[in-house]
């Protein structure tokens, strides 16, 4: 066997190792037969390899085709993440730049000490494969390596598995259904479905200029009183956020939808009079802008399939926000600050400034947005009578404090006689 068959034969048993072991797979390029590539999505800093055995003089010169297929299977597995070369030939030069890493690895081990952390058994393991076997009887065990992998990946892949099941989502649907059940058994208990959603925590701008109920901003984006009205918005959750919960960390979707919720309520508290609103949907408006923003920094909405669906989706949704007894400038509001968090959260080397601009944006909006709601102070009273039943109720419940503390603040909005005080 001469000097190029050992490094091959090495550079197939360090493949049959990272498959076998460490969960890689076999990616198939085309036209790109020859080429050795393997992806992982669970590793967190190599999601991306690339084998080889040759001294690859002009490496340079084929850094944007390397990078055009890295860029392919990132996008693929929705990671980001240097492409890491390993080369086997020990006359190959080690390079890096903002996107891709060659390092040489040997039998004598590998220089690279993130290598070496990530898979500090890789070399020693792989030289236990018989040294003597030829390099096509490794290659033709691939296949079957492959499909074991596979197979087991399977096998191991339970219920609440983060790439199988939206868990997330799945807990924030059964958080709107019990609250759902909880708001409806209340409005049950006083005979008025209408205060009952009040109490429940629906937005009523009465009572959080009055009485400073801020909180009702956050409570009315997970309560709904009407089963069509949750099945509606549980669906519409469902299907984009198990699409996020795919592109974003939980962190990143729960920033997005609370903040979407908060955003799209302070839209309608600025720019509406008093009313009664509850629902998920700005929310779901959030989630459905920071998708849009993954779906165009991966490049698939170019394409056109895809790209036409999100405009139906689009157009239909629009089309709903405009219907009566739906709030236009929740869903705006929610869309918008999804936007911008979607752009944030993407990770994108060449949006470095466009990051920042969105970021000092965001915080203008934020910050104008919440100033312009603190000053208000002036509210016009939505029904007369549903206040003074509200009152009415919350006395008869022994909740005094807190039916004082409303007659109180009412006292801005009514006379006393008007409230029969």
């Amino acid at each position: 066997m001469n000097q190029m068959n050992e490094y091959e034969t090495f550079l197939f048993q360090i493949m049959y190792e990272l498959i076998t072991t460490h969960g890689y797979l076999l990616v198939s390029i085309k036209h790109k037969e020859q080429e050795i590539w393997l992806m992982n999505a669970n590793n967190e800093h190599f999601p991306v390899i690339r084998l080889s055995a040759s001294i690859e003089e002009d490496l340079l010169g084929n850094l944007q085709e390397l990078r055009k297929i890295h860029r392919i299977i990132l996008d693929m597995i929705q990671r980001e993440g240097k492409l890491l070369i390993l080369n086997t030939n020990p006359y190959s030069e080690t390079m890096e730049n903002a996107y891709i890493m060659q390092t040489i690895i040997t039998k004598d081990g590998c220089e690279n000490a993130l290598f070496n952390e990530t898979f500090p058994d890789l070399v020693k393991a792989a030289l236990q494969q018989e040294p003597t076997k030829e390099m096509v009887n490794l290659a033709k065990t691939m296949e079957e390596a492959q499909l074991k992998t596979i197979h087991k990946q399977r096998k191991n892949l339970a219920f609440w598995d983060s790439y199988v099941t939206p868990k997330l989502t799945i807990v924030i649907c059964a958080i709107c259904l019990i609250y759902y059940l909880i708001a409806n058994a209340l409005s049950i208990y006083v005979e008025d479905p209408t205060i009952g959603v009040i109490l429940s925590g629906a937005y009523y701008k009465l009572n959080i200029v009055g009485m400073q109920e801020y909180w009702r901003l956050f409570t009315a984006g997970f309560l709904h009183i009407d089963m069509f009205h949750l099945m509606f918005n549980l669906i519409a959750l469902w299907t984009i956020g198990q699409q996020c919960e795919y592109c974003f960390t939980k962190r990143q979707y729960l920033t997005i939808l609370i903040g979407a919720i908060l955003m799209g309520n302070l839209f309608v508290f600025l720019a509406e009079g008093n009313q009664i609103a509850l629902g998920i949907s700005g929310g779901v408006f959030g989630l459905f802008g920071a998708y849009v923003i993954a779906l165009y920094r991966s490049g698939k909405m170019r394409i056109p399939h895809i790209r036409s669906a999100i405009y139906r989706i689009l157009g239909m949704n629009l089309m709903i926000s405009l219907l009566p007894g739906i709030s236009f400038l929740a869903h705006l509001g929610g869309f918008i600050y999804g936007c911008f968090l979607g752009i944030l959260f993407v990770k994108e080397e060449r949006w470095i400034q466009l990051k920042r601009n969105v970021l000092l944006s965001l915080a203008l909006l934020v910050g104008v947005i919440c100033g312009m709601a603190i000053r208000v102070d002036v509210v016009e009273p939505l029904d007369r009578q549903l206040d003074l039943a509200l009152i009415k109720t919350v006395q008869g419940l022994g909740w005094e404090r807190y039916a004082n503390r409303m007659s109180s603040a009412y006292l801005r909005f009514y006379t006393e006689e008007e409230l029969g005080l």
